[in-house]
Formats: structure tokens, C-alpha cells, sequence
């Protein structure tokens, strides 16, 4: 199941750390948290999205872009990438996946 944060900072409700953006979670781990009364607080308050769906289809290239590099989980990006066929996002996707693969004392 895909969530989306709309904070800036990582949440953490019964063990599970909802980071900021895109955040693919299991089944058993969205069952885990759903009755939290702080995660349905900030669920109905917007903070949270948990009907978001990662895709860069249906947006101009300027626009998928930006869901690129707001996005943080390489298996989502993966799987955009072989559904792709502009040759910009294609080059934008590769970079992020680069980008966050690499570890941070080699940047």
C-alpha cells in the first residue's frame, strides 16, 4: 500500500516509520497503524494520503519530474521507469535511483 506524508520529518506509529513522501508499506503494517488515533488525526487532517497513486503517465514532463525527485523508494521508481517512454523522465528516473543508491560519504 502506498502513503504519501505530506510533512517533512519521518513518523513513526507502531513500529512503522512513515517517511517524508511516497511510502510503499505492507498490508500487515497499514493494518497495524490504521486505528492509531494520532495516524487517523493526521490521515483526516491531510497530512497523510493513503489512496496515492505513484504515476507519471498522466503528467507533463516538468511535472514528473518534480514526483520524480520528491520520491524516495527505488522499487517505485523501477517500476515507472519500465513503463516510461520519454526519453527526459527516463534520464530523470536513472538519475534518482542513482542518487539515492548512493551512499552519502561517496557524494
Amino acid at each position: 500500500m502506498k502513503i504519501k506524508s505530506n510533512l517533512n520529518y519521518i513518523h513513526y506509529f507502531e513500529n512503522v516509520a512513515i517517511l517524508p513522501n511516497v511510502n510503499n508499506i505492507s498490508e500487515d503494517d497499514y493494518n497495524k497503524i490504521k486505528d492509531n488515533p494520532i495516524f487517523k488525526y493526521k490521515n483526516d487532517e491531510g497530512y497523510f494520503e493513503t489512496k496515492y497513486e505513484f504515476s507519471l503517465q498522466n503528467l507533463n514532463p516538468a511535472r514528473a519530474i518534480k514526483s520524480i525527485n520528491d520520491c524516495i523508494d527505488v522499487n517505485l521508481l523501477n517500476s515507472e521507469l519500465e513503463k516510461e517512454t520519454r526519453e527526459s523522465v527516463k534520464k530523470a528516473i536513472i538519475n534518482r535511483i542513482k542518487d539515492i543508491s548512493t551512499p552519502e560519504e561517496v557524494k
